[in-house]
């Protein structure tokens, strides 16, 4: 996994950045900002899963209201 900078410290006001400073490394914050990454990208593969399993779904119900119309008219 890549490593994250922690520059958005310095956009931060300074009172909570020395708050955060004092209480967290920024090895801990790096390490962190990993695992949220992770998180992230695995809900992002879910819901790509999801939503093809429902394309999937629609077209088979759609598949199956032709064939049931094709076998009306044939009959």
């Amino acid at each position: 996994m890549q490593a994250h900078s922690i520059e958005f410290l310095n956009e931060m006001p300074k009172s909570l950045r020395k708050t955060i400073l004092n209480n967290v490394k920024p090895e801990e914050i790096a390490q962190q900002m990993e695992i949220a990454t992770a998180c992230a990208y695995a809900l992002k593969d879910a819901r790509i899963a999801k939503a093809k399993a429902e394309c999937a779904a629609r077209m088979q119900r759609k598949l199956a209201k032709e064939q049931q119309a094709k076998n009306e008219t044939s009959h």
